[in-house]
């Protein structure tokens, strides 16, 4: 049984006791078949470009190793290998480094 309600879908079981009767359909509301979306797009349209390691990597390519990631407030992002390196840095306002 599928149940839609504000914009959530709720997959799960009826109780024998509370199933319809054998033979009997279901109404739905809104449809289960999914509709196609457009044509998926071949590359990102607005790839991430951060530093990393001193040099500028695609979040949307790969990593590259990194393990942490941080948007400045200017809109940069920067990268690093650990939880640590990034709260090291300077660049990170002071009350994030806390």
């Amino acid at each position: 049984m599928t149940v839609a309600c504000a914009g959530a879908v709720l997959v799960g079981t009826v109780p024998p006791a509370l199933a319809a009767e054998p033979g009997v359909e279901p109404s739905a509301t809104a449809s289960q078949d999914p509709t196609p979306s457009a044509e998926p797009s071949t590359g990102p349209v607005n790839p991430v470009i951060a530093d990393y390691d001193g040099r500028k990597i695609n979040l949307a390519e790969s990593w590259e190793g990194a393990d942490v990631c941080t948007e400045l407030p200017n809109g940069e992002v920067h990268c690093y290998d650990t939880t640590e390196e990034s709260l090291a840095d300077p660049d990170l306002p002071a009350k994030v480094r806390q």
